[in-house]
């Protein structure tokens, strides 16, 4: 999922860029989209009953927000660095949805994937949780490093100081509690019950 010119490499070094950077990075994503996708289909234990049902539609609710976020942040990055070379912006964005998270594109599809992990009911892969998160968020500190800080200085400085990475520590200390809430509701389905 990471592009390949975000990696560390020898200065002189070429490395994969325009379209066919932008093509290697999108195979990336499609085949690790792949997996995460078809994780919560597999075998597995899943949520019953009534939890089964309210979870169904909380996932359901947070796939519809995690493809809006994703399709709007996705429209409004599109004039900044095109179809093909999002390694090479034109110039920060900072409107829209970049207005609340430096990278909405990557909070959409971390909302997206929940989403469709309890839409499922899929217990352990809801376990993969956090290393999703953790993936999206390796990856926003390489484009930040890499791209943004070097190509715009004390402009993104100036922003990165103003507007969180991805959910901000409000949002991932909420998200942890119910991470943590989810891995009690799992520990306590998987234990048979007495009787």
């Amino acid at each position: 999922m990471i592009p390949l010119a975000w990696l560390p490499g020898h200065r002189g070094q070429r490395r994969i860029s325009g379209h066919l950077g932008s093509a290697v990075t999108y195979v990336a994503i499609a085949i690790g989209g792949l997996a995460w996708i078809t994780m919560p289909l597999m075998a597995q234990p899943r949520f019953v009953g009534s939890l089964r049902i309210g979870l169904g539609v909380v996932g359901a609710l947070l796939v519809v927000a995690g493809v809006i976020l994703w399709v709007w942040s996705a429209r409004t990055l599109v004039p900044s660095v095109g179809w093909s070379d999002e390694i090479n912006p034109e110039y920060l964005v900072i409107q829209g949805p970049y207005r609340w998270t430096r990278h909405p594109i990557y909070v959409g599809v971390v909302i997206l994937m929940i989403g469709w992990i309890l839409l499922n009911g899929a217990l352990y892969s809801l376990l993969f949780c956090p290393i999703f998160y953790l993936l999206f968020h390796f990856e926003a500190y390489l484009e930040e490093s890499r791209v943004l800080a070097t190509k715009f200085g004390d402009e993104f400085q100036q922003y990165k100081e103003q507007v969180p990475a991805l959910f901000g520590r409000v949002g991932t200390a909420i998200l942890i509690s119910i991470y943590l809430l989810f891995i009690v509701a799992v520990a306590l389905a998987l234990v048979p019950t007495a009787g």
